[in-house]
């Protein structure tokens, strides 16, 4: 990535602006092997200081970090001045989390410590449920949560398409299929996102389909709770996870904070001057201004009017460069056939 980043800063190839974490940082055992490991602070230390010096914009924590591990990643982070954004570590409070200086929280699910219902009854355990914030929920907690997100001041960024296409239906996989970015996706990396979710659905009864369904309602509730509560919330979708293709899957996020009751200005503002904010570049990209770098989307019909409307560009503006709909189009085409 951090080669991409230079060719593309240079013109030497075309492509989106990257901003990049280095890899992962992990505890011991890692949740996704290929997580690096930090098992205690002068590894941390030294991790942070490897990406920093490597020129990687900010660093990742997930899931396994120890307690003494994270404060050492946030500690060595804060004297480099490099943002820290991931999960919430299973073995760091929420709270600690947001009162470490975390700069962002990635997924709506780790907020299942601050919203689970006291009548859960998978409550102060680990269950699969609350890897989608599909346990059962309590809308007051969630209220609760959201206020106390927005005042932590912590960027949430909800990536709910991800979690809706985690776990589907084989009819839900062939509407997924059918649609037109699957085109875009090698015929392999089809099949491999199709076998694993067809494994996971394998092993789920009539009542967990209803805990799926549950989860897809808790993420919208929250989303709006968080909207409702003045969080500051920005557009991902964690692709290239299973059926969210990069570039379409935010428009379908979109459409999923258009559905969660934001405005269509609202939800495209978390996808350009929210999320310039959240990376720390709102002087230089984020908006249309004269000064900032030539970033915009130029399309036949008004956003605002219906957010969907951002599927029809007449053309791109890449740092200075527009891409005409002709240009754009005869990329997609070379990658649909290769």
């Amino acid at each position: 990535l951090l080669d991409w980043k230079r060719r593309i800063a240079s013109g030497e190839i075309t492509g989106p602006t990257i901003y990049t974490a280095g890899p992962i940082l992990d505890g011991d055992p890692p949740a996704r092997d290929d997580n690096t490991v930090v098992r205690d602070a002068a590894e941390a230390r030294a991790a942070v200081a490897a990406q920093d010096s490597a020129g990687y914009d900010f660093v990742k924590v997930y899931t396994n970090v120890s307690p003494d591990v994270y404060r050492a990643v946030m500690a060595a982070a804060r004297e480099r001045g490099r943002p820290v954004a991931g999960h919430a570590p299973r073995r760091v409070s929420l709270q600690d989390v947001l009162g470490s200086g975390q700069h962002s929280l990635e997924h709506l699910s780790d907020l299942d410590e601050f919203v689970e219902a006291d009548s859960s009854s998978v409550r102060g355990r680990f269950h699969w449920s609350k890897l989608y914030l599909a346990m059962a929920a309590d809308p007051e907690k969630m209220a609760d949560a959201a206020r106390r997100t927005a005042a932590a001041g912590i960027w949430v960024v909800p990536t709910v398409i991800q979690a809706d296409r985690a776990i589907g239906t084989s009819d839900s996989m062939r509407t997924w299929l059918a649609e037109p970015g699957s085109a875009y996706i090698p015929a392999d990396g089809r099949g491999l996102w199709e076998g694993q979710l067809t494994r996971i659905a394998s092993r789920l009864d009539s009542a967990d389909w209803k805990v799926v369904a549950r989860g897809r309602a808790n993420r919208r509730a929250m989303l709006a709770a968080l909207h409702a509560a003045g969080a500051k919330l920005a557009i991902g979708t964690d692709t290239p996870n299973p059926f969210v293709v990069p570039g379409f899957s935010v428009h379908q996020e979109l459409d999923i904070f258009i559905a969660s009751g934001f405005s269509p200005r609202q939800a495209l503002e978390a996808a350009t001057i929210d999320a310039s904010q959240l990376m720390g570049v709102a002087t230089v990209t984020g908006t249309v201004e004269a000064g900032k770098r030539a970033d915009l989307l130029l399309l036949a019909s008004n956003p605002l009017a219906h957010v969907g409307n951002v599927r029809a560009p007449v053309g791109v503006m890449v740092r200075g460069t527009w891409l005409p709909a002709s240009d754009l189009e005869a990329m997609l085409t070379r990658i649909r056939r290769e």
